[in-house]
């Protein structure tokens, strides 16, 4: 192989990897009811349930009051940028997620900690092989007491 065919099967490769790289993520709006306080699961791939609607680009995730929701969807991309909203009847709040990096928060410890947020967020897969999100919705305390009880 002459060096003109390397060169080009190497500009190739590397196109290729940036055009995989550039493929959109599909974000997802989370609406809870207002008010729930503990820990949310999303089942994926369930069969008879309905597929996530999509609204102006966008998948509408609608969670119940106990903090459960199934769909016949795949799972959602979590490095796509989510919103998460509790819901009233005549106006949405908005939720932070708490985003971890080599176990830090990203935000100061102010008031924000008495604040409802988004924390703990991630896919499992069970020894069933059902696929689910998990997350946390409620203040620092809240979570921190939620996650006490399973060292014990």
């Amino acid at each position: 192989m002459n060096r003109k065919s390397c060169l080009l099967i190497i500009v190739c490769n590397v196109l290729c990897m940036v055009l995989i790289s550039c493929k959109a993520r599909s974000s997802a709006h989370y609406l809870l009811k207002s008010g729930f306080v503990g820990w949310v699961r999303i089942d994926f791939n369930v069969a008879g349930a309905t597929p996530l609607v999509r609204e102006s680009g966008v998948y509408i995730v609608r969670v119940d009051s106990t903090g459960h929701a199934s769909t016949s969807s795949n799972p959602i991309d979590l490095l796509a940028e989510h919103r998460f909203f509790l819901r009233e009847k005549e106006r949405d709040t908005e939720l932070q997620e708490n985003k971890f990096w080599d176990g830090r928060t990203e935000f100061k410890e102010t008031a924000a900690e008495a604040e409802p947020r988004i924390w703990g967020r991630g896919i499992v897969i069970d020894e069933h092989k059902r696929v689910y999100e998990r997350f946390f919705v409620g203040t620092k305390e809240q979570f921190a007491d939620s996650i006490r009880d399973w060292t014990r």
